[in-house]
């Protein structure tokens, strides 16, 4: 049984798309294990393909992948990695929020 105090470590991979400059900057200054903080809208991609290769196996089979489009990227220093309530810092909500 784990407290609220205890940090459970684990590695997570996802898929980050980044388009144009951003792509460019972050292709050429990011290393393999760099942490990141990443903004941008998580989107899906859906493919088809064929399922079997007889007349009566051609049902077919999509595949849905997710993955975030990049407005940002910054790299972490190993503190706020470390610390991952230092690295994001909440914005306020605006007052006439509708929810």
């Amino acid at each position: 049984m784990r407290t609220s105090c205890e940090v459970e470590k684990k590695t997570e991979w996802h898929r980050v798309v980044a388009f144009n400059r951003l792509g460019e900057s972050i292709a050429d200054t990011l290393h393999k294990g760099d942490h990141v903080l990443v903004d941008g809208q998580l989107v899906s991609s859906k493919y088809e393909r064929e399922n079997g290769k007889s007349k009566k196996a051609k049902a077919a089979k999509f595949a849905i992948f997710w993955s975030v489009r990049a407005n940002s990227v910054r790299r972490l220093s190993r503190a706020e990695a470390e610390n991952p309530a230092a690295a994001a810092s909440p914005e306020p909500a605006p007052e006439d929020a509708p929810f």
